[in-house]
């Protein structure tokens, strides 16, 4: 998010920034409006992580320069999105487990266990398959299911 807002700001006054002659951009694509995007965004990302030093406390560290914006906000960030994500997962799922309320765990579980794909590698099934003995719930396993899977597979699995 950080990056967005350094780059969108960049992006904001660049054009203003070539027209006075105060910069100058120049190479191969760079008229083209993607090109530059990409240039902007890398060179901010780029920027964004300079560390002039780091400093130890305790057990953690800590970078001092640019990068320490960053690492004000990017937990909190990451945090967000994972609830986000399973909150939107949850809510999708809901709709396959009220069409599907008639089944138990275990014809649930039952019925991915035969949809398991043949390409997928005797480790990865074993894997899958321990994991969905310790789903205790319907949404959990088909959760599960969806993640390994995709949705298109439970699409297929729970029409």
């Amino acid at each position: 998010m950080i990056y967005g807002v350094f780059a969108f700001i960049i992006v904001l006054f660049l054009d203003s920034l070539i027209t006075s002659g105060s910069i100058k951009i120049e190479g191969l694509g760079l008229s083209n409006i993607w090109w530059k995007a990409i240039l902007i965004g890398i060179s901010t990302k780029g920027f964004m992580k300079i560390k002039l030093w780091t400093a130890n406390i305790g057990s953690s560290s800590f970078p001092i320069g640019i990068d320490s914006i960053v690492q004000l906000f990017e937990p909190w960030l990451l945090e967000t999105i994972k609830l986000s994500h399973f909150n939107e997962v949850r809510s999708f799922l809901q709709d396959t487990i009220n069409r599907h309320s008639n089944l138990s765990i275990d014809d649930i579980k039952n019925k991915m266990e035969r949809n398991i794909p043949s390409t997928l590698k005797d480790k990865d099934k074993k894997v899958f398959k321990l994991d969905l003995i310790e789903a205790q719930e319907p949404i959990d396993a088909m959760e599960l299911y969806l993640g390994t899977f995709g949705r298109e597979s439970l699409e297929r699995v729970f029409p």
